[in-house]
């Protein structure tokens, strides 16, 4: 199976076993396939699951965030799952804080994340509690996280 990367100013974008795969340069990813957006002056980090996991979850048949809002979570604690008629995905926070909005659209109607992964498909909003050093120890740009995502594949 051949795995093509390829790059624009905005987004990078892998084709794989026929599907085509967005990672926009904005973003931060996580190794446990999520993406996070970073709001302005705010603080407040949006986020989601990657284009991969929308990809490996062919037909998604439920969501679950199993946290209550200001619930203070941390990246090794599993929040929740998504689960399609194959397989179970175990979500996790990309960074630790407290949970301030949870996508209820989306719980109602998990397809949107297949539809639109990194708008309406976000899972959580979070506050985080250490955001500069979250990103930098945590998570990782979308061009590594592309490189990341080649050598898993390939194994």
């Amino acid at each position: 199976m051949s795995f093509e990367i390829k790059e624009d100013e905005d987004e990078f974008r892998v084709i794989y076993n026929n599907s085509v795969m967005h990672f926009p340069k904005h973003l931060y990813y996580s190794e446990q396939d999520t993406w996070i957006r970073v709001g302005g002056f705010s603080g407040v980090a949006t986020v989601g699951l990657t284009d991969y996991s929308r990809i490996i979850i062919e037909n998604i048949t439920s969501l679950e965030i199993n946290v209550e809002l200001n619930t203070v979570v941390s990246p090794t604690e599993e929040i929740g799952s998504l689960k399609s008629n194959k397989t179970e995905l175990k979500l996790f926070t990309p960074v630790p804080g407290k949970i301030i909005a949870i996508n209820s659209a989306v719980q109602n109607q998990p397809a949107v994340i297949k539809s639109d992964a990194y708008e309406k498909g976000w899972l959580f909003k979070i506050d985080p509690s250490g955001l500069d050093a979250d990103l930098r120890d945590l998570c990782i740009n979308a061009k590594y996280y592309v490189k990341v995502l080649q050598e898993r594949i390939e194994k």
